[in-house]
């Protein structure tokens, strides 16, 4: 999703096509979208402290925040600074959600909230007008990244359980969380239809959806949730440059079968991944 906020609002209309272009402006925000991305991962794996892969020093995310703010400062755009300190708050709301059962259960609205400051950073910065659709967009961009968290607190049910976390997963049970899911999908496809009216830049959405219902590995769940906003964001913008969906749709239809049906095919050198669920 951060390419496809870094890279629609500059696609504009030039005689009868759509044409992408940059200008060192770009430079600027795209570096600044970086660093926040980076701030906010740093941040994830100081909280969460793995043994296994390592200690991270809380010293980086305060050194990408710092930087994040500098793009803003040197192209003199301070309001820009509000969605990205914003942005900053959600992150620390989220990383607090192992210490209090309610937060742990408003996670994924966190995790939502995030991607939507990153969004509004990305319109403030270009100085674009937020119009109705934008919302009606960041609505999207909140409910696909609120299903992509609740999809990885369903992959490590069993271990926050274990570890007395409170999740989405946990305080209503798998099933209940997955149909939830499902209607976050259903409302961005929706909601998204009734904008850019083409089923070819949802379908990444609408195929995962129905492998969702049915398949129980969360770890490739969440593989190919993060792979269908990867498609369907650049679907968005093939579709604003006139490009075709069909091949792109494809390949994202041969990602699909892959992982869903490869784990599947029984091989004595990676059996314990064959039997991996979420319940």
């Amino acid at each position: 999703m951060i390419l496809f906020v870094s890279l629609s609002p500059r696609i504009i209309i030039h005689g009868t096509g759509n044409i992408l272009f940059f200008s060192w402006e770009d430079f600027s925000f795209i570096g600044g979208l970086l660093l926040l991305w980076f701030f906010f991962n740093f941040a994830l794996e100081a909280r969460h402290n793995y043994t296994y892969r390592g200690k991270t020093s809380l010293v980086l995310p305060v050194v990408f925040i710092v930087l994040a703010t500098v793009p803003s400062f040197a192209e003199e755009n301070y309001y820009s600074l509000a969605p990205l300190f914003v942005s900053v708050l959600f992150v620390l709301l989220y990383l607090t959600k192992n210490i209090n059962p309610l937060l742990g259960s408003l996670s994924l609205v966190f995790r939502g909230l995030i991607q939507v400051s990153f969004f509004f950073y990305v319109l403030v910065f270009l100085e674009i007008p937020i119009i109705f659709d934008s919302i009606l967009f960041a609505g999207v961009i909140f409910f696909l990244y609120a299903s992509r968290a609740v999809i990885a607190d369903i992959r490590d049910y069993k271990h926050n359980k274990a570890a007395c976390k409170v999740t989405l997963p946990i305080s209503l049970g798998i099933e209940r969380s997955k149909m939830a899911i499902f209607l976050f999908l259903m409302i961005s496809v929706v909601v998204l239809y009734s904008c850019i009216n083409s089923l070819l830049v949802l379908f990444p959405i609408l195929l995962f959806s129905s492998a969702f219902i049915v398949y129980k590995n969360g770890y490739a769940l969440h593989q190919l949730m993060i792979l269908t906003t990867l498609f369907f964001c650049v679907n968005c913008i093939a579709l604003f440059t006139n490009q075709h969906l069909i091949f792109l749709n494809l390949v994202y239809l041969g990602i699909w079968f892959n992982l869903l049906f490869y784990p599947k095919i029984a091989r004595k050198s990676n059996p314990v991944f064959l039997e991996t669920r979420s319940d």
